[in-house]
């Protein structure tokens, strides 16, 4: 593991305590930055809309969540947070729509795990 690589880890770490502990600006401030130094890394950019949202500072967690939809990082959390976003700014229609496309996808995984359930208890 290269040391950019382990002091990103351990800056990640740091966001993440930050976020959980309510320290959103920080945690935003270092999610930005390893958004700087690593912009292929979608979890840092997850984090940046994450703690924006937390903020309460929409439309930049919107700008971000946007840019991992254009990188196709888009999965049920994603349209989770979006609906929220929009909720939060006043488009609720937009939010609803965001909903569900939330509930769709976790629906959807959560018949793939029962379908793979049940392959496992027939093929064993």
């Amino acid at each position: 593991m290269s040391t950019l690589s382990r002091e990103t880890q351990v800056l990640s770490q740091l966001a993440y305590l930050y976020l959980m502990q309510g320290y959103v600006d920080r945690a935003a401030l270092i999610y930005n930055s390893l958004h700087i130094l690593e912009p292929a890394a979608l979890p840092h950019l997850r984090g940046v809309a994450v703690a924006h949202a937390r903020a309460g500072r929409n439309d930049k967690a919107l700008a971000a969540l946007d840019e991992l939809a254009l990188r196709g990082a888009v999965d049920a959390t994603f349209y989770a947070l979006r609906a929220r976003v929009l909720a939060d700014l006043g488009r609720l229609d937009e939010a609803k729509a965001a909903m569900r496309s939330h509930i769709g996808l976790r629906s959807k995984r959560e018949t793939g795990v029962r379908t793979s359930a049940a392959a496992i208890r027939k093929a064993g």
